[in-house]
């Protein structure tokens, strides 16, 4: 019986560990600074890494996969219908810690107070593609930053 009961606090010991190891935020960037990305207005709050998300935007529906939690990552976006492309590139990281002031309102109190804020602001580049009606209107590299327009 004392055999049995160790066997079990054995086995119960490494299920716990597969777990805690499988549900770790190794994919998360929590603690890092947010994510902006200009081209939509967009701040991304902990992301996920290397998975495809969705957010929707002031300017569309916005499909994007992120690398690093630094900006390094693949971006599309739709009309607002989702139907339809109007952009799609890719970001390189940031090269550092951007910061700005934001004015913040208490909803309580209706006191407002200014905070520094740091995030990140992945860069463009590579080839980006920008389309209306579904066909393609202009491509611009930016890893050469040659623009051409169709």
């Amino acid at each position: 019986m004392k055999l049995k009961n160790q066997l079990s606090s054995y086995i119960l010991g490494i299920l716990f560990i597969l777990i805690s190891i499988s549900c770790s935020d190794d994919d998360l960037c929590t603690g890092d600074p947010e994510l902006y990305w200009n081209e939509v207005s967009t701040i991304i709050y902990t992301p996920r890494l290397n998975i495809q998300d969705t957010i929707e935007t002031s300017k569309g529906v916005l499909v994007y996969t992120l690398y690093d939690c630094k900006g390094q990552g693949d971006f599309l976006l739709y009309d607002k219908s989702g139907s339809e492309v109007i952009m799609k590139g890719y970001y390189k990281n940031s090269l550092e810690v951007l910061r700005r002031h934001v004015q913040l309102e208490n909803w309580m109190t209706g006191a407002v107070t200014i905070e520094l804020e740091e995030y990140y602001e992945g860069i463009q580049d590579g080839v980006w593609e920008y389309y209306q009606n579904g066909e393609l209107i202009n491509t611009v590299n930016y890893g050469e930053l040659i623009s051409t327009v169709n």
